[in-house]
């Protein structure tokens, strides 16, 4: 499996297999992986999958940019839905900014949610209009 560079990698992607050899070597010490083995993960059941895209276009979620990954939700609104994706525009921000994910991704949430679980909420750009401000 390809291990593609993070977003935001700041060297030229023609040099990330060499910064992985460099910064995941084994410990030094115990000779050991420094990578979390695969079996610790457990894919998400196909049962707690909704059988279908719900989304639709209008709709206000909570999200995550995974581009800019800072750990904040972002109010979000739904701007385009298919059978299998769902096209998302953070609140405020031009549409280049806009993400496609599909319709099962984790990074969206429903409205309220970063206020229930204690997570702070990155208000949407000044200038922009949202619901949320």
């Amino acid at each position: 499996m390809k291990l593609n560079p993070p977003i935001g990698f700041i060297h030229h992607h023609g040099t990330f297999p060499k910064f992985l050899e460099q910064h995941l070597k084994p410990d030094e010490e115990t000779g050991e992986s420094m990578l979390c083995p695969p079996q610790w993960f457990r894919p998400i059941s196909e049962n707690l999958r909704p059988p279908k895209n719900l989304f639709k276009v209008g709709q206000k979620v909570e999200a995550i940019d995974q581009r800019s990954f800072n750990g904040k939700t972002s109010p979000a609104t739904i701007v385009d839905a298919t059978k299998t994706q769902i096209q998302i525009h953070f609140d405020g921000w031009n549409n280049g900014y806009d993400i496609k994910e599909p319709y099962t991704t984790r990074y969206v949430l429903p409205v309220g949610w970063s206020q229930a679980n204690g997570v702070e909420i990155c208000p949407p750009k000044s200038g922009g209009k949202s619901e949320f401000s």
